[in-house]
């Protein structure tokens, strides 16, 4: 184990990746590395926070990985988060291409979604409700940033993420599109899903830019609007349940 100064080249290296520009990125928490090691990746670092390592499971402190100490006030800006999880691993992240999605039939697209808060949540709800992969549309905040990973919990890790410059793009390889629309909207249950579908949601203040099939959650009480997240979970589990199951590979 070796000692991390907040003044050296390695703490201004770790501290660059939180913007989730960079190949490599900042996984925060003990579960979330445990989980993810245990699903094949592997860190190329590990860092804890001072009077922590003790602690660590035996899986984090043990591993080929070089193991970092960094004082607590180091670690917390790294991190950039006051909740301290005692533990972040350095991970090379998954590199995605429309030939990744290319058997894929239900994608989640992100258009305009700034608040990286809001755009982790949404990978989480793909993964955890029947998209195949996520696509991330311009104007978004970056998928791999620290506040975004955070948000995701690292589902970002499991399944497919691709970031993409023209919603163009989709219809070129396949897919045809829908809109998550607050209003005047089919609702998914009346709308035939046969083929590929990439059902894109974007912030609640302008709507998703992205033009295809409007499709929309009816509300009561007149409530105006869902978050993001909300919405696209909703949606996503309306519109794989209409898919019915998949046929195995």
């Amino acid at each position: 184990m070796s000692r991390l100064g907040p003044h050296g080249q390695r703490a201004a290296e770790l501290a660059a990746l939180a913007d989730g520009r960079a190949d490599l990125v900042l996984v925060e928490g003990e579960r979330r590395l445990a989980d993810l090691i245990g699903r094949g990746f592997t860190p190329e670092q590990v860092v804890v926070s001072e009077g922590r390592v003790g602690l660590l499971p035996p899986l984090l402190r043990s591993g080929p990985w070089p193991l970092w100490e960094a004082p607590a006030a180091l670690y917390a800006r790294l991190v950039g988060s006051r909740s301290l999880p005692g533990a972040s691993g350095v991970f090379r992240r998954p590199r995605s291409s429309w030939q990744s999605l290319a058997k894929d039939r239900l994608l989640l697209g992100i258009d305009g979604v700034q608040d990286p808060g809001n755009l982790g949540a949404l990978i989480r709800v793909a993964a955890a409700l029947g998209a195949d992969g996520v696509v991330v549309g311009p104007g978004s905040a970056r998928p791999w940033s620290a506040k975004s990973l955070r948000a995701a919990a690292a589902t970002s890790f499991l399944l497919p993420v691709l970031e993409i410059q023209d919603w163009q793009e989709a219809s070129g390889h396949g897919f045809s599109l829908a809109t998550a629309s607050a209003h005047g909207g089919e609702v998914p249950e009346a709308c035939e899903w046969s083929g590929r579908w990439l059902l894109v949601v974007g912030n609640e203040g302008h709507g998703a830019l992205a033009r295809g099939r409007p499709v929309t959650i009816p509300l009561g009480r007149a409530v105006e609007s869902l978050n993001v997240a909300v919405a696209a979970a909703l949606l996503l589990s309306r519109i794989s349940s209409a898919m019915g199951p998949r046929l195995p590979a």
